[in-house]
């Protein structure tokens, strides 16, 4: 009997952890338009429909409120909620795993000549990250998908980024990403805050497709305690979320091979950098 719990609990567990992990949180303050100053005890509410998600809160005395363990599926829309102040809306925003965004909104006391004001995608929220001091750069899903990777390898997206270089690994699997121009063995990869390290040749332990993933950062300073386990970077997957629309990924990625490769007294070399025959090909679909 206990061994039949104890096999129970383990799957539960296993089952549990990924839903526990692919959340975040959100940080909004209210701020006086003409003064700058905070504004307590202001309702404040937050709103996903593509999950069907709605929640409200009020402001403390900094003219905080912290909304925590969000999903990261779907785009939320926070509004000041209150009949006093002139109503404003921040929308389209995105959260990624384990970090908490941070939304900047400026209100004034209502008055009757003045119109509703509402904000749209990222112009209200705040581009500086008020939360910690974390260093990081992201690309988002459509960036993901839309950028050229070859063989759809998520990780060779990165040299995008700021501080982010390609690797020169001292053995053919060695992995492919730099951070701060360490050794790559240095960086540590997650999905959704969870491991996702190899720990013999290095690198990510299970190749991230490109329909799986919603948001890719890199995090390359001054990032929280909470990640550890490295002196250099993080790369932190976070992965996509179910809502309430239905959709889907046909994809056909090909390489012809030698009907348009030109003669090279220089080796092709796969992802993992060894050798193949001239004429590689590769047709990859899903």
């Amino acid at each position: 009997m206990n061994y039949i719990r104890f096999i129970t609990s383990a799957i539960v567990a296993l089952l549990a952890a990924p839903l526990i992990a692919q959340t975040a949180n959100l940080e909004v303050v209210v701020l006086q338009q003409t003064s700058g100053k905070a504004i307590a005890a202001i309702g404040v509410s937050l709103e996903n429909p593509s999950i069907g998600f709605r929640a409200s809160a009020t402001t403390n005395a900094q003219g905080k409120v912290r909304f925590e363990s969000l999903s990261t599926a779907g785009r939320y829309s926070v509004a000041v909620d209150d009949k006093g102040y002139e109503p404003v809306a921040a929308r389209e925003i995105e959260l990624r795993s384990n970090f908490t965004r941070s939304v900047i909104l400026t209100t004034s006391p209502r008055t009757a000549l003045t119109a509703e004001i509402a904000v749209s995608g990222d112009a209200g929220i705040a581009r500086i990250n008020t939360v910690n001091a974390e260093v990081s750069s992201s690309l988002k899903q459509e960036e993901v998908q839309t950028l050229p990777a070859e063989g759809r390898d998520i990780t060779r997206l990165l040299y995008r980024l700021p501080n982010v270089t390609q690797a020169t690994g001292f053995y053919p699997e060695a992995p492919n990403v730099s951070i701060n121009g360490a050794n790559s063995l240095y960086a540590q990869y997650l999905i959704d805050g969870l491991d996702n390290n190899e720990n013999f040749l290095g690198g990510q332990k299970f190749a991230i497709p490109v329909g799986f993933t919603r948001e890719i950062t890199v995090l390359t300073n001054n990032y929280s305690t909470e990640f550890g386990r490295t002196g250099n970077g993080v790369i932190n997957v976070t992965t996509r979320s179910g809502d309430n629309k239905l959709d889907g990924e046909v994809f056909y990625l090909t390489r012809p091979g030698p009907s348009i490769d030109s003669k090279s007294p220089f080796a092709q070399r796969d992802l993992s950098g060894n050798a193949v025959k001239d004429g590689f090909r590769r047709n990859q679909y899903g």
